[in-house]
């Protein structure tokens, strides 16, 4: 068949970036990149951590949207011995008519989340270190033109947040941003830069992982530093992210500032980026320490606070159909309309 034929070329093309990469990679000189392996100062740091995710959930009501936004925060305390304190979560709902159409919801559903991850940010003051599961500035991959004014833009968004993230840095806190999922194409562009590649349609996260993996035995490692007031744009990924990042220093006059660092827990963990904010200097050691404090050994994952808040801030099927029948009947009840039916959840006329 055709369609296999074709993914056979897929596979092809994926295999020989795979090994232009490796045999990249193996004659990297990360000086010349202006890179260094950094190691966390200690295996446990003290004190209290806040681990802050969140989630959405889009259900179509037949003539309506439900839109369904959940994060949380958890509390970790390392003394003697560590001791996690999980909070209740805080959710956030929304109705969206079905004409604004599934792109406009799902661009709404993802800014009602973000502003409920960063209405927790307000909230740690009692912790020494917090922690986002995700990057500290917002990816801009989702289309600021929503149908709800009630929900914040990104413009909105970048405000808050970066003043959040600098009143707990002025206040002594440590803010790290670990994420998981990153396209920006930090080191590929550097690649580029130094004759290494010949152009940036390689996937980032692929060519950072080959590149942890040369250095990373069985301990927590991280390759850095990039101090995005240094970057210099050219790949589209990098620009949008550049734009988000400007918003952030515009509203906090120049002082929040961001720092990048790639890290592994392990052989077989999984390649984060951890965005370390600052204002006049920051620790890399001490970021890795923080992380190397929960890491998660030998696991798809690197940090345990920020996999539990990912956990619990999912929206479960049993959140979802409690949401969507107190709609419905509620709606019913307000009617009181017999032409109207309870049917799977949805507000049905009689036929």
């Amino acid at each position: 068949m055709e369609t296999f034929k074709k993914i056979d070329g897929i596979v092809e093309k994926s295999v020989e970036r795979f090994q232009t990469i490796k045999s990249v990679i193996e004659n990297v000189d990360l000086k010349e990149l202006g890179l260094s392996v950094y190691t966390p100062k200690e295996r446990r740091v003290k004190g209290l951590y806040c681990a802050i995710d969140g989630s959405k959930n889009v259900q179509n009501l037949g003539d309506v949207y439900l839109i369904v936004a959940k994060a949380v925060k958890v509390v970790g305390e390392v003394t003697l011995e560590k001791k996690v304190i999980s909070r209740e979560p805080v959710f956030e709902v929304e109705i969206e008519d079905d004409y604004m159409g599934e792109d406009t919801v799902n661009n709404d559903s993802i800014r009602l989340m973000i502003n409920l991850e960063t209405s927790l940010l307000r909230d740690c003051d009692e912790c020494n270190y917090v922690l986002l599961d995700g990057p500290i500035v917002d990816p801009p991959v989702i289309d600021d033109r929503g149908g709800k004014q009630s929900i914040p833009s990104l413009k909105d968004l970048a405000r808050v947040r970066s003043q959040y993230v600098l009143s707990l840095i002025e206040k002594g806190k440590v803010v790290l941003g670990i994420a998981k999922r990153f396209s920006e194409r930090f080191i590929v562009s550097l690649l580029k830069d130094k004759g290494y590649l010949k152009d940036t349609d390689y996937r980032e996260k692929m060519v950072v992982d080959s590149l942890l993996s040369r250095f990373v035995r069985d301990e927590t490692l991280g390759i850095g530093v990039i101090k995005w007031d240094d970057v210099v744009r050219g790949a589209s990924e990098v620009d949008k992210l550049m734009e988000a990042y400007e918003a952030y220093k515009e509203f906090s006059e120049g002082r929040l500032k961001i720092a990048s660092v790639y890290v592994k827990a392990s052989r077989v963990g999984i390649p984060s980026r951890v965005d370390i904010a600052y204002t006049d200097s920051y620790d890399v050691e001490k970021a890795l320490s923080l992380i190397a404090t929960w890491e998660v050994k030998d696991k798809a994952e690197l940090n345990l606070l920020t996999v539990l808040a990912d956990t619990l801030s999912s929206v479960s099927n049993y959140e979802v159909k409690q949401f969507r029948e107190y709609y419905t009947v509620r709606t019913l009840e307000e009617l009181k309309d017999s032409r109207f039916i309870l049917s799977n959840f949805i507000l049905r006329k009689k036929i």
